[in-house]
């Protein structure tokens, strides 16, 4: 079986190149320049993880763009693949396609995304599964943490390998992650699953046990030998303050709930790998950074 991953140089297209190989399976990586014109010759199955990230801020890119990268590539490229006749499709997507649904956000939820980089994702996910002749799998990842975590995890650990006390102690929310590995496992899975068990359906990446930001913070630091250091400032004060300095968004990402339902993963034999190790390998992959 010849598998073809987008996005190959990426934080999770490198690590299912990673996996594949560890599971003995023949690649072919494609990167952002191949993906005009995609040699998907024997190929059997795509794993799409190509896509615009997620930003805030000024870097956040315009609407047009996410939907040009995310939702209309996506699907050229999925028509691509059927034409050349590729087995199955795995659509690399975000839980973020649901997020204003309340929790626990469940697969077959209406899509309700809050802001452009999950409406161009959503939209892909509409166009891909009313597409005929190949199989179309949604893997929906929640946030991901692992070793070069990016964006918001990153600027996160770089606070968490200096020596002064956060205000994070009352950050005891509930929150679903999955580690860089355990994400990697899952699409190699759903890669090798039978067809009547994952063509057209859609599957969050999370793992069972929800994290809080407190944990997540504490486990880093101790994995730097670093003590937590965390003071329990109200959530409320937090609220306020982020929100006058009009950063709402990073308040509901450090003290805010989400929860994805992960049982149509589980139910069709996945394992998750416990996190802990991925948490102290991002931690100590990022010091000093």
């Amino acid at each position: 079986m010849k598998i073809a991953v987008t996005g190959a140089s990426g934080f999770i297209g490198s690590a299912v190149l990673q996996r594949l190989a560890v599971e003995g399976h023949e690649s072919r990586a494609l990167s952002r320049n191949d993906l005009s014109a995609p040699d998907f010759t024997n190929v059997d199955m795509v794993i799409h993880c190509a896509a615009l990230a997620h930003r805030t801020g000024a870097e956040r890119p315009d609407t047009d763009a996410f939907d040009s990268v995310n939702h209309r590539l996506t699907v050229e490229l999925a028509e691509k693949a059927r034409q050349a006749g590729v087995r199955r499709f795995i659509f690399v997507s975000t839980i973020y396609t649901i997020a204003d649904n309340p929790s626990p956000l469940m697969p077959l939820m209406p899509l309700a995304p809050r802001d452009d980089y999950g409406r161009a994702k959503a939209k892909a996910e509409t166009a891909l599964l009313a597409m005929r002749g190949i199989e179309v799998v949604i893997a929906r990842p929640v946030l991901v943490y692992g070793p070069d975590a990016k964006a918001n995890l990153r600027a996160l650990m770089r606070l968490c390998d200096s020596v002064l006390p956060l205000p994070l102690g009352a950050a005891n929310n509930h929150r679903s992650f999955v580690s860089l590995e355990n994400a990697a496992r899952a699409l190699v899975f759903l890669a090798q699953a039978p067809s009547n068990q994952v063509s057209g359906q859609i599957f969050h990446l999370a793992e069972p046990e929800p994290r809080s930001t407190c944990e997540l913070v504490s486990k880093a630091r101790a994995a730097l030998g670093r003590p937590s250091r965390l003071l329990p400032v109200p959530a409320a004060l937090m609220k306020t303050l982020l929100t006058l300095l009009g950063r709402n968004t990073l308040y509901e990402q450090l003290f805010g709930d989400m929860l994805a339902d992960t049982s149509s993963l589980l139910n069709i034999g996945f394992h998750y790998l416990p996190g802990d190790p991925q948490i102290a390998a991002m931690a100590k992959s990022l010091q000093k950074i």
